[in-house]
């Protein structure tokens, strides 16, 4: 998938803290989600993650389901 997330720099997370209630009424989406922590969570592993733009906010993530 790609996907925007928060990211890992500390001043980017700040900003985009800030920007989401704004971003969130504007367009619906919320730009500091950590959706690397939700895909665990929701029992998927990571098989690679990739850094494609603008300091880590845009990332290609390749996931697949965990075996039960």
């Amino acid at each position: 998938m790609l996907e925007h997330m928060l990211s890992d720099h500390l001043p980017i997370a700040l900003l985009l803290h800030a920007m989401n209630p704004l971003t969130v009424r504007m367009t619906g989406a919320n730009v500091n989600r950590k959706t690397v922590d939700n895909l665990l969570t929701a029992g998927f592993s990571i098989q690679d993650l990739e850094s494609i733009a603008f300091l880590d906010i845009f990332r290609r993530i390749e996931a697949v389901p965990n075996k039960t």
